[in-house]
């Protein structure tokens, strides 16, 4: 026997022997034994030792014992023989109770008189009715979380106490006893019993959370983590850890504690933990982690308890974040406790969503609601549904009637739903606009963000006339501006704006509108220039001594904390600091020390980022006292730039110490120098957006530093030329140096050779656009390397000249082997002094180690944002694909994977847009090839430096074979001439009518050649990812798509760590809106075939044909999905998923609820296309997007589809992967064969094609 059982048996038996607290009528026992005592062997102790008491004369007390099991697991067969023997002297009854409120208890006690009753699971049930002995308690009680429960025990025992009448009950719990505060008023119960096993560690957390959340309300950061480390015998001291952390963070909107919370969490296990765990870290996660963790930890609290208290967090926790489990949780409350204040919350909400706004108006007056509540659901009921034409005018007529703020908020809210969802723009803009001065300045400006999202989105169903064009310039020059967000973090500003502008969200409109809202707000407004704010003073004026003695002594007080937290949060001195002067010769000398050290290299690594964290945390907290107003936003600029040339710094870290740049500013002149040096960062790491959108919000025309002024100019000098806006650099770099020499001379000739070589690089960027003109190309190497030694004389960065005169010298030797014209001048070249090493050497020397090292250290970027960091990268790949000859082929196929689609997350872990793991060397790169080849071969095709095809197929897993090699026949130029027609085209029926054999000529035009044998894996270059290897020629006589299984995966890095990945759902599902109030019939049409031919019906098919995307097609072993395609008509690129009725969804939106999910099929025209994104390393499609969400694999065309093939199509597909279990590249190649048999058109039977994951088996 199990030693809490045999306590409980030993309990029983003394109360007995000792003839107290005995089960008499009117009296109750409260219990707490916890949760691993045998259930059935404690109900057998409860009957035996106090159900089945007898009167002295031999009769039982109780005639009737009841057990209300609301879901513990007893074994009633047990308990037969027992119930048998007690036949026609007491009945064993076991019931349920309808829901799990007190009051249903009451009944059971008032239905019942001398009756035994049980309750397991007491802590389940609610009172809806607060004990007045309570509140006096719980007055200055702070609650935690996980005595909810508790409480709710003491408030039934309240409730209950005074309605036994002469019945006994026994309330037991799974819980174990612990002692509160507001549990004294039990203890004033006479007829109360209450005991159980006390469990020390709830107490313990009790007072631990209390400490610690004293400690963080004081701010005191150190201390807090120095108490958590000196606990003893605490389990979770790394749970309490994260924690701490999670409280610290929840106003940390850059993600200053991300790298604790991440290395903590990753210490955990999750896979066993409490419901409270679950739902602490559920919420961590919600502001941390992805998505996809969030709901996981959330369906594990529930699948754990359902409680009210628990239901009430996970209701709270999924509300607006995931609406199917919110459902299922709001279900539950509703049915559990009907009249808990939460469940009445619920079916108002769901009134007020159904805009039932008479029966929400009249329930609100039922339940006594607040009086400004129920004016509000009046108001709505007498006006919403005749006004709602007019949105702005409803909502001043709210204002008029003087509807509460916080409801005039929900109108507002409502309004913009309701006009979205009709796409009336132009009166969603009048409300907005006329609501600028009645409602908070952070609602306003994050609603215009919402509403600029939509219309660039949707910009190509508008006609080009609409005046809401109009309108778009001045709402970004409204969101530009830093001072309409009122208290909205620099950081969240920032990056909503910078998701406006990515190129992939709108097709480039958001793009095109900053970069032209940039180029017209330097060109054509009045900057009034001020003096430099950089000027350097003589220190040597002050004693050292004196200053060194003072410096010792701030710094002692600044480091007598063993934690320094960078937030932004500035020191309380305590000493009495020095004057001005010697603060400001302090600051610069820990300046001007650190800078140096930077150019000396005479500390390591570490020293330099220690070196490095103590300069910035003494000039941050001393600038304000100096005569220096931003001296440490540019010590922070210049210190991590100089950190990452040095390589000390990879990209993520200097991510995260540019940061600071946004939330160390708290003025507004402040804030726009942090812009401005973000933008210098972010630019020179290659982040375009980030950088675009940082630069916008710093500009504001007026006053300037001279200096300020010259770095806006020349940053953007830099953008318009790496995107290709060459005339534009060139503009806005006359107009710079005009205005600066006439200021700042000085300024200006200190700056001389920065603008020199923003020319030259310009130079450069013209050439490469035609590389016919050679003389050109030798005549700006000559100018370039020029340039380069005047550098080096100067101690100048030589570095930017030295990567450009490389490339340009690779190109010329490319061109002409024998130009050697500065080998001796490369040859000679001491890397070791120059920044970036591993890249100079790479692009110098062709050194395949250096390029690896550079591929490991972009391990801590966010997977999205390596299609800009992996810039340098690719660049170095590329060159080194330039000369193949002799080069090892692992090598060369590894720089091959280099160009792929690398930004695709991995949505299997619990980080927010993780990064696949890298491999750990060229071996472990290799195995997984050989993985991959037990299955089928493999074929890179990637792009060099000039544009030339590098193909290399990997084959035979038994002797494997590489064979790389250049297609001469392939010109680039001939690509992008058949990208702008094609896939597209292969679709469009008028076209294929005149030209018979369109296939074969325009793939013929592309000069590719490859022979294949058997099943094979395509892995492109992003550049070139447009491609459609079913359509490659074979011995320019067949298209291996007829001969052999194909597919195509994003990389193989990719493929490696998703390959064995499998969901536990089984189930398939359709979904196909058969909508037609708008257009024709079609999907309505392809319903009711797959209705007549029950295909869908025969492999238990779910079938949805609502008229909005369902919530439920995630996780799901297959997902079907018929609909219309929209593509952008500038680019054919993808666009949209619509019906025939209202419903038009941007591809983003759409993947993003369809996660999840083994197999999706999108019946969709254009859906498989793929498309390279202008200025990152990655691609643009929605089969992307679905990967990103967690799907594996994706089937669809890159072309139209014949809407009425499809059915046919899918039906022979699910024969052959059901029922015939082969992979899904074979069942879709034998089900194109079928095709092909049937109908000689490869427009449709070589239309479906398979991305991602293969071999994905139904079994």
């Amino acid at each position: 026997m199990e030693s809490v059982d045999k306590q409980i048996k030993e309990f029983f038996e003394n109360r007995i022997n000792e003839n107290i607290d005995l089960p008499f009528p009117s009296n109750m026992d409260l219990f707490f034994w916890g949760d691993k005592k045998d259930i059935n062997l404690y109900l057998h102790h409860i009957l035996t030792f106090s159900a089945l008491v007898r009167l002295k004369y031999g009769d039982f007390i109780y005639k009737k014992i009841i057990v209300i099991n609301p879901n513990l697991e007893i074994e009633k067969n047990k308990f037969k023989p027992l119930i048998e023997q007690l036949q026609g002297q007491v009945s064993i009854e076991f019931i349920n109770t309808p829901n799990l409120e007190t009051s249903e208890i009451e009944a059971i006690l008032n239905n019942n008189e001398q009756a035994f009753i049980i309750v397991f699971q007491a802590e389940k049930y609610i009172s809806t009715i607060r004990d007045s002995r309570l509140d006096e308690v719980l007055k200055d009680y702070p609650l935690r979380n996980f005595e909810l429960t508790y409480l709710a025990i003491a408030e039934n025992v309240l409730y209950l106490e005074d309605k036994i009448q002469n019945n006994f009950l026994l309330l037991d719990t799974q819980l174990s006893l612990a002692e509160f505060d507001f549990f004294k008023p039990l203890y004033d119960i006479q007829k109360l019993s209450l005991c159980g096993l006390k469990m020390p560690l709830i107490e313990q957390q009790a007072k631990l959370n209390n400490e610690i959340a004293k400690l963080i309300e004081q701010k005191k950061i150190s201390e807090a983590l120095k108490y958590v480390d000196e606990l003893d015998d605490i389990y979770n001291k790394e749970f309490i850890k994260l924690q701490l952390y999670a409280e610290l963070s929840k106003d940390d909107v850059v993600g200053l504690y991300k790298h604790q919370i991440d290395t903590l969490f990753e210490k955990l296990d999750v896979a066993d933990l409490t419901v409270e765990e679950y739902l602490k870290i559920a919420e961590i996660s919600k502001s941390h982690f992805s998505t996809t963790s969030t709901i996981n930890f959330l369906e594990k609290a529930l699948s754990l308890s359902q409680e009210y208290s628990h239901l009430c967090k996970i209701y709270d926790l999924s509300e607006n974040f995931n609406e199917p489990l919110n459902r299922v949780v709001s279900n539950k409350i509703l049915q559990n406790y009907p009249n808990s204040t939460k469940a009445k919350l619920c079916h108002l909400r769901e009134l007020i969503s159904k805009e039932d706004f008479k029966q929400a108006y009249n329930f609100s007056i039922a339940e006594n609601y607040d009086c400004e509540l129920v004016k509000y659901l009046k108001f709505l009921d007498d006006y919403y549904n005749s006004h709602i034409g007019a949105s702005y005018s409803l909502f001043s007529l709210a204002i008029d009637k003087n509807i509460q703020r916080k409801y005039l908020v929900h109108l507002f809210k409502m309004l913009i739903k309701y006009l979205k969802d009709e796409k009336n723009y132009e009166e969603w803009y009048i409300l907005l606009n006329n609501s600028r001065n009645l409602l908070d300045k952070e609602l306003i400006y994050s609603e215009f963000l919402k509403f600029s999202e939509q219309i660039l989105k949707h910009a190509d169903d508008l006609e080009k006339e609409n005046p809401i064009f109009n309108c778009l310039f001045y709402i970004l020059e409204f969101l530009l501006d830093i001072e309409n967000a009122g208290n909205l973090s620099l950081t969240e500003i920032h990056s909503k704006l910078a998701n406006l502008i990515e190129f992939s969200q709108n097709n480039g409109y958001g793009f095109a509108y900053i970069t032209l809202f940039l180029h017209k707000k330097f060109t054509e407004s009045t900057y009034e220039l001020l003096p430099n704010t950089n000027i350097v003073e003589d220190i040597s004026i002050i004693d050292l001594n004196i200053m060194k003695h003072q410096t010792l002594l701030i710094m002692q007080e600044l480091f007598s904390e063993s934690t320094i937290l960078l937030n932004g949060e500035y020191h309380s001195f305590k000493l009495k600091l020095p004057e001005t002067a010697t603060i400001d010769k302090i600051v610069l000398a820990s300046t001007n020390n650190f800078i140096e050290e930077l150019k000396t290299h005479s500390l390591s690594k570490e020293e330099l980022i220690s070196s490095f964290q103590v300069q910035l945390y003494l000039i941050f907290n001393l600038s304000r006292f100096s005569s220096f107003n931003t001296i440490e936003l540019d010590f922070i600029r210049d210190s991590i730039l100089g950190l990452y040339k040095l390589e000390v710094l990879n990209i993520q870290e200097v991510r995260d110490y540019a940061q600071k740049l946004l939330i160390f500013p708290k003025s507004e002149e402040r804030k726009r120098v942090g812009l401005l040096h973000y933008a210098d960062v972010f630019h020179r790491i290659s982040n375009n957006n980030d950088s675009l959108t940082a630069l916008a919000l710093s500009l504001k025309v007026g006053k300037i530093a001279v200096n300020y002024y010259y770095l806006t100019a020349i940053l953007l000098v830099r953008i318009f030329r790496d995107n290709g806006f060459l005339d534009k650099a060139l503009q806005i770099l006359d107009i710079m140096e005009s205005k600066v020499k006439n200021y700042d001379e000085k300024l200006f000739d200190f700056n001389l050779s920065e603008i020199a070589f923003s020319r030259l690089s310009i130079r450069f960027k013209q050439l490469l656009s035609n590389l016919d003109n050679i003389e050109n190309l030798k005549e700006l190497l000559d100018d370039t390397i020029n340039f380069n030694h005047k550098e080096m004389q100067k101690e100048s960065d030589p570095y930017p000249s030295l990567i450009q005169a490389i490339q340009i010298n690779s190109l010329l030797k490319i061109h002409d082997n024998s130009f050697n014209k500065y080998d001796s001048f490369f040859q000679d070249i001491n890397i070791g002094n120059i920044g970036f090493m591993s890249i100079v050497s790479s692009l110098l020397h062709n050194d395949f180690n250096n390029i690896f090292s550079l591929y490991k250290r972009l391990k801590g970027s966010y997977a999205e944002d390596l299609g800009s960091d992996n810039k340098f990268l690719r660049v170095c790949a590329e060159s080194f694909l330039n000369n193949i000859e002799g080069k090892n082929p692992s090598e060369l196929i590894f720089c091959l994977e280099l160009l792929t689609d690398q930004s695709i997350s991995n949505s299997n872990s619990f980080k927010i847009d993780a990064q696949f793991e890298k491999f750990d060397n060229l071996e472990d790169f290799n195995s997984a090839i050989d993985k991959i080849l037990k299955n089928c071969d493999i074929v890179y095709l990637g792009l060099n430096q000039l544009k030339k095809l590098i193909i290399a197929k990997i084959s035979n897993p038994c002797n494997k074979s590489i064979d790389v090699r250049i297609e001469e026949n392939f010109k680039f130029e001939n690509y992008k001439a058949w990208s702008k027609d094609f896939p597209y085209n292969y679709g469009n029926d008028e076209i294929i009518k005149k030209e018979p054999n369109l296939f074969f000529t325009s793939m013929q035009s592309l000069g590719i050649n490859i022979e294949l044998t058997r099943e094979t894996i395509f892995i492109f270059d992003t550049e070139i990812h447009t491609l459609v290897p079913n359509l490659f020629l074979q011995n320019e006589d067949f298209f291996i798509g007829d001969r052999i299984p194909l597919s195509v995966s994003p990389s193989l890095t990719w493929l490696n760590e998703t390959i064995n990945q499998n969901n536990d759902n089984t189930d398939l599902r359709a979904w196909i809106s058969d909508d037609d109030s708008e257009k024709d019939n079609t999907l309505k049409t392809l319903t009711e075939i797959y209705l007549e031919e029950k295909v869908l019906e025969e492999y238990n098919i779910s079938l949805d044909t609502s008229h909005y995307l369902p919530k439920n097609l995630t996780k799901s072993k297959m997902i079907m999905i018929t609909a219309h395609g929209g593509i952008d008509e500038r680019s054919n690129n993808f666009t949209s998923i619509s019906d025939e009725g209202s419903i038009k969804l941007h591809y983003r939106d759409f993947a993003e609820n369809v996660s999840n999910n083994e197999l999706v099929i999108l019946f969709v025209c254009n859906a498989g296309r793929f498309d390279n994104h202008p200025y990152q390393s990655s691609t643009i499609s929605l089969q992307r997007e679905l990967l990103r969400q967690g799907c594996h694999t994706i089937i669809a065309s890159p072309w139209p589809l014949d809407s009425f093939m499809t059915t046919k199509w899918f039906k022979l597909f699910l024969q052959k992967w059901i029922n015939k279990a082969l992979t899904v590249s074979q069942a879709v190649h034998s089900t194109n064969n079928e095709l092909l048999n049937q109908d000689f058109d490869p427009s449709k039977y070589l239309a479906l094609n398979v991305y991602g994951n293969p071999f994905k088996k139904y079994n």
